[in-house]
């Protein structure tokens, strides 16, 4: 995205930009849809609520994520139940983990 307003990403840092520094990183960082920035590179892809492509800042994603964990929750989906319990959520297997109980031996 950096490229897009010509500023080099590889030469300066990203975060905690301002756009006087970076020549206008923000506007493209706050409303990247005016800029042509294809839907499957936001970082909010079909909001929940209301369906939309948005691109979340910092602590507004962290907001959004325990916001959809608390309504898989409270619909009782598998997901979110997996979540609540502190169990694999993507498929992985959760029986064994692989390690061996390491109990020493009476002589």
């Amino acid at each position: 995205m950096a490229q897009l307003v010509g500023a080099r990403p590889l030469n300066h840092k990203v975060t905690g930009s301002t756009p006087a520094r970076d020549g206008g990183l923000c506007p493209l960082q706050l409303n990247p849809c005016q800029y042509k920035i294809p839907d499957w590179f936001l970082n909010r892809q079909k909001d929940v609520k209301d369906g939309k492509y948005s691109q979340v800042l910092a602590n507004g994603l962290n907001n959004k994520l325990r916001e959809d964990l608390e309504g898989l929750k409270k619909i009782r989906a598998h997901k979110g139940l997996c979540h609540f319990s502190g169990l694999c959520v993507r498929g992985q297997h959760a029986k064994t983990t692989g390690r061996t109980v390491s109990v020493s031996k009476k002589k």
